[in-house]
């Protein structure tokens, strides 16, 4: 595709695809230059606008991109476009492989915290014990730093029970 601008004022006129060039080599390009002239479009502007201008029954080949100061900057093409699908599928797909595999790792690590806590509640009759192992593991299983549970008593307010992980004694206290 090749940009053709004006000859006296440099102003862009439009888009004309090099099969044109070849098929009339003896016209001027500002002659082969379609009209009417689609866009240019902004250089921001969504591929979802350009795609159906690009494709289907259109003999649009190409469209212009400008600045915001409305100079030319290229070209989108059916083949870019159709580039530009198919990296932004890859790059789609790979990012949702990742995010199937670190999702099957949690579902693992859950399923791990699960077994654990249930081993605990069968082997554990001392309940001060059943909730500093219980903390352990969903600090473990929710990647926290610190986590604290405390256990009141009905009768007096006073801790019954006060289990802590990631802090020091100092700052449970």
């Amino acid at each position: 595709v090749c940009a053709v601008f004006e000859e006296t004022d440099g102003a862009f006129m439009g888009l004309v695809p090099v099969q044109y060039i070849t098929q009339y080599p003896m016209r001027i390009f500002a002659d082969l230059v379609p009209r009417p002239l689609p866009g240019p479009f902004p250089e921001d502007e969504p591929l979802e606008v350009i795609e159906p201008i690009l494709s289907g029954e259109s003999t649009t080949l190409a469209v212009a991109v400008s600045d915001t100061d409305g100079c030319f900057l290229g070209a989108v093409t059916r083949a870019s476009l159709l580039e530009a699908l198919v990296r932004w599928h890859k790059s789609s797909r790979n990012l949702l492989l990742n995010d199937n595999q670190q999702l099957s790792g949690r579902l693992d690590e859950l399923n791990e915290a699960s077994r654990s806590l249930l081993e605990l509640l069968t082997e554990t009759q001392d309940i001060q014990s059943l909730v500093q192992r219980g903390l352990e593991i969903l600090a473990t299983l929710t990647e926290a730093h610190y986590g604290a549970v405390g256990l009141l008593n009905d009768d007096d307010g006073h801790w019954d029970t006060f289990s802590y992980t990631g802090i020091s004694s100092e700052q449970a206290e």
